[in-house]
């Protein structure tokens, strides 16, 4: 019955991604990151949902949008890596895994490249984040809550089941991302909720968060923390608080966390005598021998040929391990660069932008948002070094956002001075200084019937 209940109600909002496009991605990519149906209705587990979204959500760009549209350089890297993908697609060395790799990945990478194209003014790029957090805190709440009930006990906190996020290191390295995330939204987003609910959000959120990161037994989760918390120093305009906080944060986590996390984490010095850290070194010296006689990689799923028998004589292969080897091998030299210059080019912009945002105080907002993508982009990069996260999603937003928000910071006559900007329409619509979305608005004109503008920045002359 409940399930019925829900899938009627997702029929029903259909015509809302339809109408609302950019609402219709923000739904597709939660149900690419956390697969709802299948977690909460197993029932609607072989039901196309997701597509059926991704469907009406694009023939609402083509029928409905009227909005303007932003072409990046994030644009641009992600559908030249698209047709590259797909020229090694034909190539493959396993064809058949290669093939449900594939489709996965156009089911990714296309929605992702033209979502990207609305991503045009600060709002969208926080409520991006708004639906990464709050899909990461609801999975979260439950991993953080085991946490304290069994203590480590044996328990390991894994993430949604059936979704792309199931793995723990997964889990562990996006909850990681989400921890700058929701400390931004809760202190400066536009869409916060009242003062007193944005500071219990800005709190609550990342320490939930931690805890559930610490149930994990991730090790790549604790390499994350540690980018994170260096990096954030690092960039801080205040670094004596920050190492504060980061030095409490640390001796707090070891002083709390179980005996069994603490000796899981000691075995990271001593990676020889660990059979899955020595797994990741053999996963990956495939990768390299491979790029070495095929410089162009082997196609999808060609880790498959990475064969390795365990202890009762079971045939298998080892994963990639890490999203760097795994498009190194998949997609080659080509491939990877292609992928490095999306992610140092996301550092690259944001890093521009917070220098930016010094010399103009009404960009204040912009360089407190780049900080913030800056720390996630950090998390996910390394964190995701040990596991192979190349073709999902989450992996591509904060990459996405920091692209758009280098665009609209970077306009003519940026967002700062409020100058009027002609849209698709014809209406003319003032962009604000906080960089959200304005009302449009027809032009004045003076008595000759030209166009004056809007709004002005204090002390700007009047032009003719």
């Amino acid at each position: 019955m409940f399930g019925n209940v829900m899938l009627a109600t997702l029929l029903l909002a259909l015509p809302v991604c339809l109408r609302f496009p950019f609402i219709g991605f923000l739904l597709y990519c939660w149900f690419d990151l956390a697969a709802p149906h299948v977690v909460f209705w197993n029932s609607l587990e072989f039901l196309p949902l997701a597509q059926l979204i991704g469907v009406a959500t694009l023939a609402g760009v083509f029928v409905y949008w009227r909005g303007p549209r932003m072409i990046n350089a994030f644009t641009v890297l992600l559908l030249m890596y698209v047709v590259w993908f797909t020229i090694t697609y034909f190539q493959a060395f396993v064809p058949d895994a290669a093939h449900f790799k594939w489709d996965r990945s156009m089911k990714v990478f296309v929605p992702l490249a033209i979502m990207s194209m609305m991503l045009t003014t600060r709002a969208r790029i926080e409520l991006v984040m708004w639906m990464l957090v709050g899909v990461i805190t609801a999975s979260a709440i439950r991993g953080a809550a085991l946490t304290l009930i069994w203590g480590g006990g044996g328990l390991v906190v894994i993430g949604p089941l059936g979704s792309f996020i199931e793995d723990r290191n997964v889990f562990a390295t996006v909850m990681v991302m989400a921890i700058p995330l929701a400390i931004y939204l809760g202190a400066h987003s536009l869409h916060r909720p009242k003062a007193g609910i944005g500071r219990l959000i800005a709190i609550v959120v990342p320490l939930l968060i931690l805890v559930a990161v610490v149930g994990t037994f991730s090790r790549g989760g604790l390499l994350a923390l540690a980018a994170v918390g260096l990096t954030a120093v690092a960039f801080s305009r205040h670094k004596f608080v920050i190492a504060v906080t980061v030095v409490i944060a640390a001796v707090a986590l070891i002083r709390f966390a179980p005996e069994s996390w603490i000796e899981r984490m000691g075995t990271t010095a001593e990676y020889k005598a660990d059979a899955s850290a020595m797994g990741r070194i053999k996963s990956w010296t495939f990768a390299v021998n491979l790029v070495r006689e095929h410089p162009l990689g082997g196609g999808f799923a060609v880790f498959h040929l990475n064969h390795v028998e365990d202890a009762v004589g079971t045939e298998g292969y080892l994963d990639a391990h890490s999203w760097f080897f795994e498009i190194l091998a998949e997609q080659g030299i080509p491939g990877i660069v292609l992928v490095l210059a999306i992610f140092l080019g996301a550092l690259y912009r944001l890093y521009r932008v917070m220098r930016l945002s010094r010399a103009s105080p009404e960009l204040k907002w912009a360089g407190s948002l780049a900080r913030t993508l800056f720390l996630a982009q950090c998390a996910m990069m390394s964190g995701g070094f040990f596991v192979g996260i190349g073709s999902y999603s989450f992996t591509y937003l904060v990459s996405m956002c920091a692209f758009s928000l280098y665009v609209i910071v970077r306009k003519p006559t940026a967002v700062a001075i409020g100058e009027p900007v002609e849209s698709a329409e014809g209406d003319t619509a003032v962009p604000l200084a906080s960089g959200g979305d304005a009302a449009p608005r027809r032009p004045r004109r003076d008595r000759r019937g030209r166009a004056v503008a809007l709004e002005q920045a204090p002390g700007s002359r009047a032009r003719a």
